[in-house]
């Protein structure tokens, strides 16, 4: 067993919590609808948001990353695993589960949390973190006029 598999169960999630100036219907239909999600996600994505369903999301110079989803609870729950890999099928077995947790603050803002889990190697999870950095910064910029 190597280095990485070995710590396969102490490599802890990536959280982020962010506030979004939306109401929580329009932070939903970002997270749930692949037209908006292209918009601030990568640069494709083609998903439909119901439980089982398969799809992908795309970046140009990263390649597309199968995905299905998860999770589906109106307003407050949206989840999906997606692969570790670039360009292969999707397999449980090599994927990271994505939880979007909504609640309303006010009828103008939305708390968003964050959650990856799964990871693999320590490297995985590294990057991953680097990479909701960037896409998170994009998503609060969705919202801006």
């Amino acid at each position: 067993m190597n280095k990485d598999q070995n710590n396969n169960n102490i490599l802890g999630a990536i959280e982020r919590r962010i506030t979004i100036k939306a109401p929580i219907a329009n932070v939903w239909d970002a997270l749930t609808q692949a037209e908006q999600v292209a918009k601030w996600f990568g640069q494709t994505a083609q998903f439909e948001a119901k439980i089982g369903a398969l799809g992908w999301f795309g970046w140009q110079d990263h390649g597309q990353f199968a995905m299905r989803i998860e999770t589906t609870e109106p307003n407050t729950l949206f989840a999906w695993r997606w692969m570790a890999d670039k360009d292969v099928p999707f397999s449980v077995d090599n994927s990271t589960l994505v939880e979007w947790q909504l609640r309303s603050i006010d009828k103008k803002t939305t708390s968003v949390i964050l959650q990856e889990s799964g990871f693999k190697t320590p490297s995985s999870r590294s990057d991953n973190a680097s990479g909701w950095t960037e896409e998170l910064a994009d998503f609060e910029d969705h919202f801006k006029p």
